[in-house]
């Protein structure tokens, strides 16, 4: 049996990362990774609907390179 993937509106995400207080990621660049194709996303009518897990994913395996 597959799990129901956890989707989140950007509001959602942002109110998250906000009461945690360890990621700090503007509602734009949410937006722009999931029009990117960078993490999974669908539209469900005009909300931007992300999967948080694959948010996290994301965020786990592309830290920044110095």
């Amino acid at each position: 049996m597959s799990s129901i993937p956890k989707m989140r509106t950007v509001a959602q995400i942002r109110q998250i990362f906000a009461e945690n207080g360890e990621v700090c990621i503007s509602e734009r660049e949410l937006r722009r990774l999931a029009k990117s194709g960078a993490i999974p996303s669908i539209t469900a009518g005009t909300r931007l609907l992300i999967n948080f897990d694959g948010l996290i994913n994301y965020l786990n395996s592309n830290r920044l390179q110095r």
